[in-house]
């Protein structure tokens, strides 16, 4: 197993047409959603051997969630069916050029995901995987944080732990309640990233500055900042890093995030240098969002390799081309 990824998986509906709003759409489109099922399909269509982490409910929409999950070979068999609970639904829409998310998942009914169990036997499970990725969706209780927290530091000495941040403040109870959780997150977590307004939000600053040397006086963590149209940029130690974002027709957003991430699950896998990794995840971000819909979507490994050597990266495509070696013994290499 390369990776497991643990977070939500829902069904995720939005107008057939994404230039309608949904009060005029007669026709919706649909597939599994949620970060952590966006991040562990993402990562299946570059070549890893992906396992998804979750809970559905005992209904047909969970059977939906499913078999969408299997027809991009995700793992499955860790995925627990709650039963008497509803699988949750969230839609989106554009207003203009701003999305919109509405999530339906309620407290007892239709929140699978709060059911999770986390125990030494999926622990010692997932220990076997070379990466254990986490969302920001996995902490958001109170009770699930500590929860989470303590299954993760039975899990950091073995393996590489990602968090992607993806923080929602409109679904905690405060901001202050995130910022905590976070930054407990980020604590025991290995590589992080977040996007620009994540992280002035976490670090508590809106000089992207004074975030870089709040990150970089934490030893031995690899940042990543997302910064969409401006690229991204990545700090490792004490070392700062860029790279330009592919310039690309932005016609759908949905899980542009997710598929960086994996970029970077893919990057610390195949053994990519820390600037490899950041034009790699720039390249699967940029083709998702040239694209409508969801999983769909997501570019398989060799149209990431092909827009690469288009955009001049043929060598990048070339050592990525070679044959699958074993896990790479050092993070992030010098290239």
């Amino acid at each position: 197993m390369d990776t497991y990824v643990l977070g939500s998986a829902f069904l995720e509906l939005y107008p057939k047409f994404l230039s309608k709003r949904i009060k005029e759409s007669n026709e919706f489109l649909g597939n599994a959603g949620g970060s952590a099922t966006n991040t562990a399909v993402a990562a299946s269509k570059l070549g890893l051997k992906v396992g998804l982490l979750s809970c559905i409910g005992d209904d047909e929409v969970g059977k939906k969630v499913l078999n969408d999950l299997r027809s991009y070979k995700v793992i499955t068999r860790k995925i627990r069916k709650v039963k008497g609970i509803r699988t949750g639904i969230s839609f989106y829409e554009y207003k203009g050029k701003k999305k919109v998310y509405y999530f339906y998942r309620f407290p007892g009914y239709s929140d699978p995901e709060n059911y999770m169990v986390l125990d030494d036997k999926l622990a010692g499970e997932v220990q076997s995987a070379r990466v254990f990725h986490f969302t920001e969706a996995t902490i958001r209780k109170e009770e699930r944080l500590k929860e989470v927290i303590d299954f993760v530091n039975k899990l950091r000495e073995k393996l590489v732990v990602v968090y992607d941040s993806n923080l929602r403040l409109d679904l905690w109870k405060s901001k202050k309640d995130a910022i905590n959780a976070s930054r407990k997150a980020i604590e025991i977590s290995k590589v992080i990233t977040m996007n620009e307004k994540e992280a002035k939000v976490i670090f508590e600053s809106n000089s992207l500055s004074d975030v870089l040397r709040k990150m970089l006086k934490m030893d031995e963590k690899v940042f990543f900042i997302k910064r969409g149209s401006k690229g991204c940029l990545a700090y490792y130690d004490e070392k700062a890093y860029s790279a330009e974002a592919f310039k690309v027709k932005v016609v759908d957003d949905t899980g542009a995030g997710d598929c960086f991430s994996a970029g970077v699950i893919f990057g610390a896998i195949r053994g990519l240098s820390i600037e490899e990794t950041a034009v790699f995840s720039n390249a699967v971000a940029a083709l998702k969002i040239s694209r409508p819909g969801g999983l769909s979507a997501i570019p398989n490994l060799n149209e990431v390799l092909s827009f690469l050597k288009e955009k001049g990266y043929e060598e990048l495509a070339k050592k990525i081309t070679k044959p699958r070696t074993n896990f790479a013994e050092e993070l992030f290499p010098a290239p």
